[in-house]
């Protein structure tokens, strides 16, 4: 099926996705201690650097609570153990991601190889 092409680019992907969303109640933005912890874990390189990966960009969803960041890691837990502080506000999903043209490639390969079988 094409697509399991997806699912195997997943599997050795480097780039991962952090959603992490907390409440108003919850935001670190309360005071300049959460202010400056935040600054620290997602804008210094330290935290990064100590959890072995790299971070390649930053976003937040205006007005949502919401923090998405693209990392990249050469190993799953790498991740869980940067985004670990990111629970204490609020949830944290992480998912392996990969450009869409290289799932489209992978998916004509894919049916190539199944053409040819």
């Amino acid at each position: 099926m094409v697509g399991c092409a997806a699912a195997g680019l997943a599997q050795s992907a480097t780039t991962f996705l952090i959603e992490s969303q907390h409440t108003a109640e919850t935001c670190p933005a309360q005071s300049e201690q959460g202010i400056q912890m935040m600054a620290d874990l997602v804008l210094g390189t330290e935290h990064a650097t100590r959890s072995g990966v790299s971070v390649v960009e930053r976003h937040v969803v205006l007005g949502k609570h919401r923090m998405l960041l693209l990392i990249e890691a050469d190993d799953p837990a790498n991740v869980e153990r940067y985004a670990e502080p990111f629970r204490m506000v609020g949830s944290v999903t992480i998912n392996p991601i990969g450009t869409c043209e290289a799932v489209m490639e992978e998916a004509i390969r894919e049916l190539h190889a199944q053409a040819a079988a």
